[in-house]
């Protein structure tokens, strides 16, 4: 926040953006619910693996907290048993949470048509 705040990239307090990864792999440590009620988007990635916990389920929920019944997309680079678990019990029609497929080197978030002339 205050790096957006320092580059005057927020406009009255708040900003949002089509795509945005989440902080440190999802870790607690370093974002709070604030965060993400001042700086939103439409789609966010999360790359933590499992290794140290991340993403952390509080970090998930801090997000869920922020967002209430707004809709978004999550998309994760790893699947890991605690986290489907987690959006299962959380389920909300506006929320739409994908997996990297295992075996592919990446995953892939549209965040347009593709617009000829």
């Amino acid at each position: 926040l205050q790096g957006l705040e320092t580059t005057d990239r927020l406009e009255n307090g708040t900003a949002h953006f089509d795509l945005m990864k989440l902080p440190h792999h999802g870790s607690d440590k370093n974002v709070k619910t604030e965060f993400f009620q001042r700086v939103t988007a439409d789609n966010y990635v999360v790359s933590g693996d499992g290794k140290y916990g991340n993403p952390e389920t509080s970090t998930l929920q801090m997000l869920l907290d922020a967002r209430g019944d707004v809709a978004f997309s999550l998309f994760l680079t790893n699947r890991e048993k605690r986290i489907e678990d987690f959006f299962e019990e959380k389920a909300r029609s506006s929320i739409s949470v994908e997996y990297r497929n295992e075996g592919n080197h990446s995953i892939v978030i549209n965040l347009g048509e593709n617009v000829d002339g």
